[in-house]
């Protein structure tokens, strides 16, 4: 784990640094939650170990995406892993320095696949500079723009599990920008 993880992510702190992710992680939810059983892959996810990490998701029930590589990628692999294990799933992240996008929440055999409401750009995956911005990429987003990202997250997943309310982000995407607290809402399927 990087130090640069520290200042924005709740669950490490700096003597985690060098320690695995996914163990920190685990180890930290134990101790706020230990009857909550936790599995972890420790693997970084991309197109050619995909098989691997898809059987890791046979039996969930819902999957977050809270991982932002590899860049440009993971949600269309995400994608991918969910529509083949049936799996419903949202996407958010904070992004730009001030902004938070939140959505789409896909649902198999009910919405369409992230890759039809949001086509992946094939510039992206074979241009050079782009690759090389992306390998060179140091995220600077602070905790409060994950915890909010997550949190508005958490509301869309449990009002989609227990029916308590409409979920705002079925073939939706909501971007809101902290510097002017303006909010966009996405229709996707348009």
């Amino acid at each position: 784990m990087p130090l640069s993880n520290t200042s924005r992510q709740i669950l490490y702190r700096e003597h985690d640094i060098g320690k695995s992710k996914v163990s920190v992680a685990k180890e930290q939810v134990a101790l706020i939650s230990p009857k909550t059983k936790v599995d972890i892959l420790n693997v970084f996810v991309n197109n050619k170990n995909m098989d691997e990490v898809s059987r890791f998701f046979e039996d969930i029930d819902f999957l977050i995406l809270s991982a932002d590589t590899p860049r440009g990628e993971i949600e269309y692999i995400t994608d991918r892993i969910a529509t083949k294990n049936q799996l419903p799933w949202i996407t958010f992240a904070p992004f730009g320095f001030s902004k938070i996008f939140l959505g789409p929440l896909i649902v198999p055999n009910e919405t369409k696949t992230l890759k039809d409401l949001i086509p992946q750009d094939t510039f992206i995956e074979n241009n050079e500079l782009v690759k090389k911005i992306n390998e060179n990429f140091y995220p600077t987003i602070m905790d409060p723009y994950n915890g909010m990202a997550a949190k508005m997250a958490l509301v869309e997943v449990i009002k989609f599990i227990t029916g308590y309310g409409d979920v705002s982000v079925i073939n939706k995407r909501i971007l809101i920008d902290t510097n002017t607290w303006e909010i966009e809402h996405y229709d996707l399927e348009n």
